[in-house]
């Protein structure tokens, strides 16, 4: 009886531990995650504003059904040439969802995006930030569109992205210390639930050894009082 008096101490105390620890654990990724993922949300819209800013004002000479003044494909060109500058992935899609320049795919080979929720409120003139799977890429991506306009008419949609999966590339190796942290905090938890429990045990096996005493005949037995508790 005293050994599993002990150990219900132990495990109430190890298992409260435990629970104490994944909770923490949980939280402190998962907030990392979102403080994360709203920091790229954040250089997205920043970046997406500034070459937003530019093809607007340059749309004239880069619009595809004016290639004659702008020459074949400068559209593509410059889209493909500011992805490789900013490492984030930059497509323009026309008022139909057809896909005008993507700098990392060929756009005539791409689908319609008319269907996907960022370019279709860019197309109506809002800027919206969306998280979902890509279709050309087979990735799971986060996306900025904003609409490009000209002569006050919004001429076509500018979308940026980035992979989801990037950020467990970041998140790993702060995600490993704190998993170290944690298992030293376990440890040391273990150790005192042990400790913590014999100090609590001990007086009932003192007692219950006393009480066998007297049972048996020996009125002298004497448990002494360390504490002023119960």
């Amino acid at each position: 009886m005293r050994t599993r008096l002990f150990w219900k101490f132990f495990a109430g105390l190890f298992l409260f531990s435990v629970l104490l620890t994944l909770a923490f654990y949980f939280l402190a990724v998962g907030q990392a995650r979102d403080l994360y993922l709203q920091a790229k949300e954040d250089s997205l819209v920043r970046l997406g504003n500034l070459v937003g800013a530019e093809l607007s004002a340059d749309w004239r000479q880069l619009d595809p059904a004016d290639r004659k003044a702008a020459g074949a494909g400068s559209l593509q060109a410059l889209i493909v040439e500011k992805g490789a500058r900013s490492r984030v992935r930059l497509t323009v899609i026309d008022p139909r969802g057809r896909v005008l320049a993507d700098s990392q795919k060929d756009p005539a080979a791409m689908q319609n995006h008319a269907d996907r929720p960022e370019i279709a409120a860019a197309l109506s003139g809002k800027p919206r930030s969306e998280t979902h799977f890509s279709f050309t890429l087979r990735e799971r991506m986060m996306y900025h569109a904003l609409p490009l306009k000209s002569g006050g008419t919004t001429v076509a949609a500018l979308r940026l992205s980035f992979f989801v999966s990037d950020i467990e590339l970041v998140l790993a190796p702060w995600r490993g210390k704190v998993t170290l942290l944690l298992l030293i905090l376990l440890l040391v938890s273990l150790l005192l639930s042990l400790l913590l429990s014999g100090n609590l045990t001990r007086p009932i096996k003192e007692l219950a050894a006393a009480a066998r005493a007297v049972s048996s005949g020996n009125l002298d037995t004497f448990v002494p009082s360390r504490r002023r508790d119960e």
